[in-house]
C-alpha cells in the first residue's frame, strides 16, 4: 500500500473548482449571517417587550377569569424572561458576527488571491466553530445537571 507524503515547501493550490466551491460556500455563509443578525435583533427586540407581555398575559387572565387573583410574581417573571431573551440573543450574535468575518474576509481572499484574509477567514471560522462546540457542551452539561436534580428530587419523594 503507498503512502501519499505531503511535502512541507510546496503552497496549497486552490484550483478554480474549490475556488468557485469556497466562493458559493461564503455567499450562504454570509445570507445565513445576515438572517442571524435579523435574528437577534428580533430576539433583543421581543427581550424589551418581555415584561409587560407577560404582566398583560396575567392581567388578561384577571379580566376573563374574576376569580383569579393577579400575581406579582408575574413581573418578575417577566423580568426573568426579558433577561434569558437577551442572554440568547447575546449568545447568538458571537457565532453569527464570526461568520459574518468569516464570509467576508473568504471573499475578499479569494479575489484579490490574499494570504492574510484568506488565514483570518478561516481564524474566524475556527472560532466560530469553538464558541458553537464550547456552548454546546455548556447546555448539555446544564441539561445533564437539571435531568439528574430532578431524578433526586422523584427519588426522595
Amino acid at each position: 500500500m503507498e503512502q501519499a507524503f505531503v511535502n512541507e515547501s510546496e503552497p496549497l493550490v486552490i484550483n478554480q473548482f474549490a475556488r468557485e466551491q469556497l466562493l458559493a460556500g461564503a455567499k450562504w455563509a454570509k445570507f445565513l449571517s445576515i438572517m442571524g443578525f435579523i435574528f437577534c435583533g428580533l430576539i433583543t427586540v421581543f427581550a424589551f417587550f418581555a415584561g409587560s407581555i407577560f404582566s398583560s398575559m396575567n392581567k388578561l387572565s384577571t379580566y376573563s377569569n374574576p376569580e383569579h387573583v393577579y400575581n406579582p410574581i408575574s413581573g418578575v417573571f417577566g423580568f426573568f424572561m426579558a433577561f434569558i431573551y437577551l442572554a440568547m440573543a447575546i449568545l447568538y450574535f458571537f457565532p453569527t458576527l464570526y461568520l459574518f468575518r468569516y464570509a467576508d474576509k473568504l471573499k475578499i481572499a479569494l479575489q484579490h488571491d490574499d494570504q492574510l484574509n484568506m488565514e483570518s477567514a478561516f481564524h474566524n471560522l475556527t472560532r466560530m466553530f469553538r464558541f458553537v462546540g464550547v456552548l454546546t457542551i455548556v447546555v448539555f452539561s446544564f441539561y445533564l445537571l437539571l435531568i439528574l436534580v430532578v431524578a433526586l428530587v422523584a427519588l426522595a419523594r
